[in-house]
């Protein structure tokens, strides 16, 4: 029981790295990607307004998907859809490019984030022990 929970941990701090990381990446990408393709601040501000509502949108969905489904399951999608986004956003070269890839990509996105705070509630549940108000701190 004490390595299997050794494990669970360690798998959620891996899990809550990786979603750190990704946040760190994706604000160095903004501005590289806006000097990249020349866009203004209104376009790129468009852009993340669709990326935010459409993470709204999917993290509902993601839930009842990781209801239904499984957990492990929304999780790998979510995690090599968001790498896929990551990569197609080196091949934005106009501004609706943009907004259909940012679409599609906060899909994945907000799936991995709902899914790694899920679990982390599961873990809460399951061992009567909070840890979520110090894993998203990584």
């Amino acid at each position: 029981m004490f390595k299997r929970l050794n494990r669970y941990l360690i798998f959620l701090l891996f899990t809550f790295l990786l979603l750190g990381t990704q946040t760190g990446v994706w604000a160095v990408l903004l501005a590289d990607l806006v000097a990249a393709i020349q866009i203004s601040e209104s376009q790129i501000g468009i852009g993340l307004m669709i990326h935010s509502l459409i993470g709204l949108l999917s993290a509902y969905i993601g839930g009842k998907i990781a209801d239904k489904v499984s957990r492990k399951v929304v999780l790998l999608f979510a995690f090599f859809g968001a790498a896929v986004f990551y990569v197609a956003l080196t091949f934005i070269d106009s501004f609706y490019l943009l907004l259909l890839i940012f679409a599609v990509g906060d899909i994945f996105v907000s799936f991995y984030d709902l899914i790694a705070n899920t679990l982390g509630g599961d873990y809460e549940s399951d061992h009567n022990q909070p840890i979520l108000g110090h894993l998203p701190c990584l």
